[in-house]
């Protein structure tokens, strides 16, 4: 009998029992039932935790899969973008100096920001895509911005204090983006990345 139709009965006798012998059966039979249902309740809860630590482990088991395989997956494109990446930082280690002349900054800006339009970061993992985005639209927008700015070293000095505002700005999302991204490739084995940031 389950535990629950043993608890209904036993009320169902003691109401229609007017005699103490069987007053006293229905109530020892209530007590046995709520004895069965404590113990059927210790039997369920039991299972459902040791079913929830089932559901964990089995959880926990296909997350460390899917991280393996997207591991394995981007392992081969980070090795390609960091070959890339290291021929853009020995670009910026040979120019060193050529923004003294606007029209060969203008030009240095323009070549990097081509080589890394260029650069694929479609299979990259999300901690290094994401950061390299951010710096490559950055180098776009620096691009954007000196497309006017003059040959004459002169006109240039004077266009850089007409923009000093927008070129401040700029700088300083420029350096948070080359910092930031310099950081997420030294996690991937690039540590010794030059960005065309100041303190390099």
């Amino acid at each position: 009998m389950k535990p629950y139709h043993a608890l209904l009965t036993a009320a169902a006798f003691a109401f229609t029992s007017c005699d103490g012998e069987k007053a006293k059966e229905a109530q020892e039979k209530t007590v046995e039932a709520g004895k069965a249902i404590g113990e059927a309740s210790k039997e369920v809860a039991g299972k459902v935790v040791e079913k929830t630590k089932e559901g964990a482990k089995t959880a926990g088991e296909k997350i460390k899969s899917v991280a393996e395989t997207i591991g394995a997956k981007s392992a081969p494109a980070v090795e390609k973008f960091k070959e890339k990446m290291t021929g853009v930082s020995n670009w910026f280690k040979k120019s060193k100096g050529q923004s003294d002349d606007p029209a060969k900054a203008h030009s240095a800006v323009g070549d990097v920001a081509n080589q890394l339009k260029n650069i694929s970061a479609d299979e990259l993992p999300e901690d290094l895509k994401v950061p390299f985005q951010k710096y490559r639209d950055a180098m776009n927008r620096l691009q954007a911005m000196t497309a006017n700015l003059p040959a004459q070293k002169e006109a240039a000095e004077k266009w850089y204090l007409q923009n000093a505002d927008k070129l401040g700005a700029l700088e300083k999302d420029f350096l948070e983006a080359a910092r930031s991204f310099k950081a997420a490739a030294a996690k991937h084995g690039m540590g010794e990345l030059e960005l065309g940031t100041e303190s390099e």
